[in-house]
């Protein structure tokens, strides 16, 4: 077979998967660089998802203070390449991680540090996660991120959709900074430094407060996106916390994406989770259940009345499958025959590259896959 058609048949068979693709300019710009050049590869996907506010810097033609500019507009440029190919288009913004731990610093963690979260220790960044988290709880961050919902609203064109991503760190617990121990007493009679050495019965009261912290600060954001953009259409990006074998995650990064998703606050919601692994479990199987309603008791007791059915929510749920592991070694296969054992398929997937060459390693699991 030659070079030529097997390149069709590439095409052929990865256009008809229903996949996503994310493209993350800070870890893959010479992959976004090359979908600018040449999109052709987008009709390989249902949908890709571009994301265009993180590490404390826009990716997109203004900036909004105190965030900065990337070097390029990889916002609309990716948009326009997206429509060209007649693929919808989804920004993402990592609404909370001004510093990730494997892109070059953004200046915030000096030029506005008080505006960071903490943890017990007074650190804004833990042993393990060289990340730094904007706090929550603290005034000038929901209003610099209202701003940029504002900023990014006013970009032209705009995307089908926003996914928004709100959450603190996976490994470690934040919020010991003066702002959230105060908005803690107040809300709910516990300063967090008193807990640092274990949370105990106090927990589930807790974790609620920080979840209900972030749900309210997600609303905010999408009120003033929509302040100018009243018809946006909004998605979540969730850690899955909830389905996670560690009660732990839950505490530590306080994004009940499922909640978003069963409230209609997010109309399609994206599951970041490690899939595969004995330690893992059936996480996706797990989530799948947890969309179905709720029945109510055909026959309440006497005196008491019946529990309304709690509607299934109307917009897909896809898992985020990353090319490689912590290591950065390949993972792919592992993944995929980890979610198709559990019922999943390709129309449930959304891949990001995490390496700029790792495009070509999707096309060849999703030709695989179909086979």
């Amino acid at each position: 077979m030659n070079r030529h058609r097997l390149v069709l048949l590439l095409i052929a068979a990865t256009a008809a998967s229903g996949a996503e693709l994310i493209i993350d300019p800070w870890l893959t710009p010479k992959l976004a660089d090359q979908i600018l050049v040449d999109g052709a590869p987008l009709k390989q996907f249902e949908r890709v998802r571009v994301l265009v506010f993180s590490n404390g810097q826009l990716a997109g033609p203004t900036g909004s203070e105190p965030f900065a500019l990337l070097s390029k507009d990889y916002a609309t440029g990716l948009l326009r390449a997206c429509r060209a190919q007649g693929v919808p288009c989804t920004w993402a913004l990592d609404l909370l991680r001004w510093q990730r731990n494997n892109c070059p610093p953004s200046g915030l963690a000096t030029a506005a540090r008080e505006w960071l979260e903490i943890d017990a220790k007074g650190q804004i960044t833990a042993a393990d996660d060289a990340a730094c988290y904007g706090s929550p709880w603290d005034p000038r961050v929901r209003a610099a991120l209202g701003r940029l919902a504002a900023t990014v609203a006013s970009w032209a064109p705009q995307p089908e959709a926003v996914t928004l991503c709100c959450r603190l760190s996976p490994l470690d617990v934040l919020g010991f900074s003066p702002q959230a121990r105060e908005a803690s007493v107040w809300e709910c009679q516990l300063d967090p430094i008193d807990m640092s050495y274990g949370y105990g019965p106090y927990e589930d009261g807790w974790c609620s407060w920080r979840e209900h912290s972030l749900t309210s600060l997600l609303k905010a954001v999408i009120r003033s996106y929509r302040a100018k953009r009243p018809s946006a259409v909004f998605e979540g990006w969730s850690t899955g916390a909830y389905l996670n074998l560690s009660p732990g995650l839950r505490l530590r990064t306080c994004d009940n994406g499922m909640a978003w998703w069963r409230e209609g606050l997010v109309a399609d919601l994206l599951v970041d989770a490690p899939w595969a692994g004995k330690e893992v479990g059936r996480i996706w199987s797990m989530l799948v259940g947890q969309t179905k309603p709720r029945q109510a008791p055909a026959k309440p007791a006497k005196g008491q009345t019946a529990t309304p059915q709690q509607p299934k929510p109307t917009g897909r749920l896809r898992a985020i499958v990353h090319t490689r592991d912590g290591q950065r070694r390949l993972q792919l296969s592992e993944v995929l025959a980890a979610l198709g054992a559990q019922g999943a398929t390709l129309r449930d997937v959304a891949f990001y590259p995490l390496s700029d060459g790792d495009l070509a390693v999707v096309q060849a699991a999703l030709a695989a896959q179909a086979r």
